[in-house]
Order: C-alpha cells, then structure tokens, then sequence
C-alpha cells in the first residue's frame, strides 16, 4: 500500500511497534517507530507485551498527526483504530483485516476460554465498527457492512521449479497458528513431502509429521528458496477472515495453489487455484493429486488485474475530500 501510494508521487508514512525487523530494499515512504524496547513476545496472536506497546502508540500517533497533517489517516485493525481514538484522531479511517470473534477463539486451549476469547473478539469488532472504515476482502466487507477497500499486491519474478525432483513437494508458508487449519493439510498430505516456510515455533509439528521440513520465512530470499522447491502451494483456512496473502504470494510468483473456499476471502474464481470446498483432508489430498497432474494457470494475469496500486490509489484518493498528497 504504502509503495503504492509513493510511486504516485504521495507522501507515504508508517508508523509500527519499536520491534520487528527492517529489509534492505529502498523505500520512498517513511517509518516511524513507537517507544519502547524493539525485543519483546511479538508472535501472532493476542499477548500482555502487545496490548501495552498499542498503548505506548497513543502518545506518537497523536505527535505524528500535528505534525505531519495527513491528509488520509488509515488504522489498520481494531488495535490501531483503539490506538487513533485514544490519541483523539477522529477521522482516522479503520481498515478491517479480520474477523476477531472467530480468530481469538483458536488460541484458547479449553471451551470455556473460547466463549470468553469470542467475546472479547466482539468487542473488538465493536470497535472497528466505530466510525468510517473499509475492508480488505469482500466477505470482510459483508460482515462489517462497509465497503471494500481494493488492495494492492506487487507481482514477484516467477519461479523456475526444478524438473529433477522425483517425488512431489507441497508447501505451506505462514504461521502456525490453529485458524489457519495447517493440521487438515497436514493429515491431507501425508504421502508427500511437505515443506513448511514459518516463523513460528516447530518443535510439535516435527515430532508428529516425519515427512515436514521446516523452512525460514523471514526474508524475500526466504521466500523465493521456499517456492522454488515446491509443486503446489496449499492455502488451508480454519475460519473465515483474513487476506489471502499466502495465496497471492503464490499466484504473483506462478505457482499452482490448492485452496478451500473460505482462504479466498470471497474473491471470485481465482485463475491458478484447484479449489477444495470443505475442511475434509481426502478431499485435499484429491484436489492436490489434481493440482499435481494439471497444475492451474494463469494465477499471476488474476493477481495483476484484481490486486493493482492504481486502484487502491484511487480509493483512497475518494476516502478524502482532498487531494492525499499525505497518507
């Protein structure tokens, strides 16, 4: 979004956690960091160390504002909207990328701690509610009532796969977190090779799955060694919400993708996906076997005319009663 909006000449800022790590590439934007220590339990999901570094924004996002006067002010979920009006910013537009009540469950380890997690994941769908906001995927936007908000994805080099390899390797890349449903790939792919590209912490899924190899995540490079070496992507969803990053991944680098229908996040028909409809892993595994013998084509022509800068520019451009020089 942000290489969007500066390769059309705006004045593009970010502002994050102290933490987290920084590429090397250019930028024509700038980043703006919070207080605070950049080491901490920054992994997914909810923990005590991210609710008080979303406190410790308050302060910055207020000082950022007065000074830069943005033109466009876009929180991105309901921690950075809470952030925008605790720091008084009122017309800071919320950008949706999840559905709380569904994904807070899966990190409660019993049903009581689920009730109470998909209660607090109410309350912070309340709070993306509150005032103007748009949504990143169409069933985000139909769940909050709002308008989507078109979102751009940048097209990576394809990747030339091997054609050496004797047996067929399956790639997931992501988190490990139980919303995204990897146990149904996993059982799903137990004749394969499976390669799993993650930051998350693997010592479980080694101990139970012989046949998984863990890869890193973390770096372009990262990613390009990861594709490479697999067939077929595999994108599993639990629960409904998110954006298919790890699919357009895929698909902007040409590489077959099995899908279920709820990790498309109700975009229609995607090119370059075998599609499962159900959580059922002999159904995956079917779809993959699929996939093997006719890889889908043509996911990188899809990406490139549903996920463009121009239109995302243009949206934002329509959020505001000015010209948004300043994001």
């Amino acid at each position: 979004m942000l290489d969007a909006e500066a390769l059309r000449g705006h004045d593009a800022h970010l502002l994050t956690y102290a933490s987290g790590e920084e590429d090397d590439r250019p930028r024509a934007w700038t980043l703006h960091r919070g207080t605070g220590s950049a080491s901490g339990d920054m992994r997914s999901g909810p923990s005590a160390e991210k609710v008080r570094r979303d406190l410790g924004l308050v302060r910055r996002a207020r000082e950022l504002a007065r000074l830069i006067r943005p033109h466009v002010m876009m929180a991105h979920g309901a921690e950075a909207s809470l952030v925008t009006k605790l720091a008084g910013l009122r017309q800071a537009i919320t950008v949706a990328h999840t559905r709380y009540d569904l994904e807070m469950p899966s990190y409660a380890n019993r049903a009581g701690h689920a009730s109470f997690a998909r209660g607090i994941g109410l309350v912070m769908d309340g709070i993306s509610r509150a005032g103007r906001m748009r949504a990143i995927t169409p069933d985000l936007a139909r769940y909050y009532r709002c308008q989507p908000l078109p979102i751009p994805w940048p097209l990576a080099p394809p990747i030339r796969r091997p054609t050496t390899r004797k047996e067929p390797v399956v790639l997931y890349a992501g988190n490990l977190d139980a919303y995204q449903g990897l146990d149904i790939l996993l059982e799903a792919a137990r004749p394969f090779t499976v390669h799993v590209a993650t930051e998350s912490k693997p010592e479980v899924l080694l101990r139970e799955y012989p046949n998984v190899t863990v890869m890193p995540l973390s770096t372009e490079a990262d990613r390009v060694s990861a594709y490479e070496t697999c067939d077929v992507a595999v994108v599993p969803r639990r629960v409904p919400g998110g954006f298919p990053i790890k699919m357009l991944d895929a698909l902007s680098r040409d590489v077959p993708v099995v899908a279920n229908r709820r990790a498309c996040a109700g975009f229609r028909a995607p090119s370059g996906v075998v599609i499962c409809e159900n959580d059922n892993p002999q159904d995956m595994r079917r779809a993959i076997l699929d996939a093997l013998e006719h890889p889908p084509r043509g996911g990188r022509d899809w990406v490139r005319e549903n996920f463009s800068g121009a239109a995302f520019v243009r949206a934002v451009k329509g959020l505001s009663k000015t010209r948004p020089e300043q994001t």
